[in-house]
């Protein structure tokens, strides 16, 4: 509520929320102005503090955690001189557009740059080994094998693998070729990113520090936890990073050029898109769908009459609606011509229904804490895009902001589901978007269109321009000056450029090939099984990969299976997932 009335314009944006000709009256709301900001600070320090853990020793219990690393936290006197330099650097930027906005370009494409090469590494990475990598790639390279998924083969995360299926048909499958590929829509999603935070503002150089924020917090923050481990340790998480990211990255560049210009083409392409989004990941493919629907539908709401904006929303939703079930009868006739039979959709929501509704690795989602200051960002987003419909204002950024507070919602029921401080981090990058859009607009009101130094530098807009300016500079100043612990990760990319980088399992590959003949089937119990399939061109002997057998029931079938079919080749490698794990298979 108190970031509702900050925002708040009484139909006439912002102009009249104090009043002017009555002096008592004035001064009532001046202080109730005060008090407001007061509370605001209040409940933002309340809500990042956290709840600390005393039975935990580690940084899980800290309070603070999510401001821990933030330069400006850590040592709070760099925190004069770099919203000083954030500060003057906006404004330099309303002066000199041009040239600020070739520095912003220059700036950000060298932090994507940055993320590309961090997101690539070759066979002979040792991440390529880890649980979390191999719940992404096994279904890829099962895939290439001729499974299908949903008809004998599941992924957790998603069709993703039959769409990539013709990229690696063209150019082989390997863990290089796969991180190529994840690095690049990784990539692709940050680009997207940085297009709508410059196009809905008129400065780059706030465009500029909310982008460089975003990876920070997003990306940078999530992948290093911040700590020194991660000089041995660097988490790429190919699962969020691009395969939960990339549509709804790619939903804000379309949907800003939509609501800026409608046109059918963007219009109908965006639909598409989002249409597919659902299939390659329902997470996060629902909550892009889900925006988009939501944002068209608000900017029916501007029609003259409601009988026009009934029937305007109602196509739109009509229209979205008859998107989805295309994609998905397009997903059908490849299948049944492929296979001659039918998807199973009935295996498509399997592993929500294991983590969300049996509660699989479920963490508590404590009070107060950080999640709250999200949502009241997305909260705020969606109040000033009532407001702006109430004063009949039909600026794309407000619909923007009603697609970016939605967005934001539905990509929050992930931390919902697993309520740990890095998944927050990773998926609350939309209040990134929407902290761009209130800025711009907080700064334009202190530099155009004010009759009276009083009305321009009320308490309120002074408080949220100060929390958004400090936590946008103190993220974006931490992002360099702890780019030393993403340096790593880039030499390895670069390394597997320049000279590639071969895997450690030849000789285990080799042993696979000798025992088996071309087209047999094969389960690895091993966290690298699905490299170990990719090479020996053996077929997947079960529906999943280890990692990915979360279920008693799942272990209870591949033993069926394994004891009624003896020409199964089971592996069991040297480095399998566990020692208790080899022993159950062997018995």
């Amino acid at each position: 509520p108190m970031a509702i009335f900050a925002f708040h314009s009484r139909k006439h944006r912002g102009d009249t929320l104090l009043p002017v000709n009555n002096v008592r009256a004035k001064r009532a709301a001046l202080v109730a102005e005060i008090v407001r900001s007061v509370s605001l600070l209040a409940f933002c320090m309340f809500a990042a503090r956290g709840v600390p853990n005393p039975l935990d020793t580690t940084w899980f219990g800290e309070i603070y955690h999510y401001l821990r690393i933030n330069t400006f936290f850590s040592a709070p006197l760099i925190a004069v001189p770099g919203v000083a330099l954030a500060i003057a650097g906006i404004v330099v930027a309303f002066k000199l557009r041009t040239t600020s906005l070739v520095v912003a370009c220059v700036v950000a494409a060298y932090a994507i740059a940055g993320i590309f090469l961090a997101q690539f590494i070759g066979s002979g990475h040792p991440y390529h080994q880890s649980g979390h990598f191999s719940a992404v790639y096994y279904p890829v390279a099962a895939v290439e094998q001729g499974q299908v998924l949903l008809v004998d083969g599941d992924s957790q995360y998603g069709l993703y693998p039959h769409f990539l299926q013709p990229l690696f048909a063209q150019t082989g499958l390997s863990v290089a070729s796969f991180t190529f590929a994840m690095a690049s829509l990784t990539a692709i999603g940050f680009v997207s990113i940085w297009i709508s935070m410059l196009r809905s503002t008129r400065n780059p150089a706030i465009a500029l520090l909310a982008f460089l924020a975003c990876v920070f917090s997003g990306w940078f923050y999530f992948s290093t936890m911040g700590l020194a481990e991660a000089r041995t340790y660097f988490d790429r998480y190919y699962q969020y990073f691009p395969v939960r990211f990339i549509f709804p990255a790619i939903l804000l560049p379309l949907a800003w050029s939509y609501f800026t210009r409608p046109r059918h083409s963007v219009y109908w392409l965006t639909n598409a898109v989002m249409a597919l989004g659902v299939l390659w990941n329902t997470d996060s493919g629902v909550a892009a769908w889900g925006a988009w629907t939501v944002g068209l539908c608000y900017a029916s709401l501007f029609r003259q009459s409601w009988s026009q904006r009934i029937r305007s929303a109602l196509g739109n939703i009509a229209a979205n609606v008859a998107s989805l079930v295309l994609a998905i009868l397009l997903h059908v006739a490849i299948v049944y011509a492929a296979r001659g039979v039918l998807p199973d959709y009935g295996r498509f929501l399997d592993y929500q229904r294991s983590f969300y509704g049996a509660g699989l690795a479920m963490l508590e989602m404590h009070v107060p804490d950080a999640w709250m200051v999200v949502m009241l960002v997305y909260l705020a987003g969606i109040a000033r895009a009532a407001v702006a419909w109430n004063a009949d204002d039909r600026s794309p950024r407000y619909c923007m902001h009603l697609v970016a507070a939605v967005l934001g919602t539905g990509l929050f029921a992930y931390f919902q589901g697993r309520s740990h401080p890095q998944v927050l981090c990773v998926c609350s990058w939309p209040a990134f978007v929407s902290l761009t859009l209130f800025l711009a607009e907080l700064l334009a009101r202190f530099s155009l269109g004010e009759s009276s130094w009083r009305l321009r530098f009320r308490p309120l807009p002074l408080t949220c321009t100060a929390l958004i300016v400090w936590f946008l500079a103190g993220c974006s100043w931490s992002l360099v000056a702890q780019a030393e612990l993403v340096q790593p990760p880039i030499n390895d990319g670069i390394q597997e450029f320049t000279a590639g980088s071969s895997g450690p399992y030849e000789a285990e590959i080799a042993l696979i090939r000798r025992n088996t003949r071309p087209n047999d089937r094969l389960f690895a119990l091993s966290t690298v099984d699905g490299p170990l399939l990719t090479e020996s061109q053996c077929k997947p002997a079960f529906r999943t990969g280890l990692v990915q057998m979360l279920r008693r029931q799942d272990f209870r079938q591949l033993f069926d299976e394994l004891a009624a079919d003896s020409n199964i080749n089971n592996y069991v490698p040297r480095h399998a997932f566990s020692r208790d794990s080899r022993d159950l298979l062997v018995q």
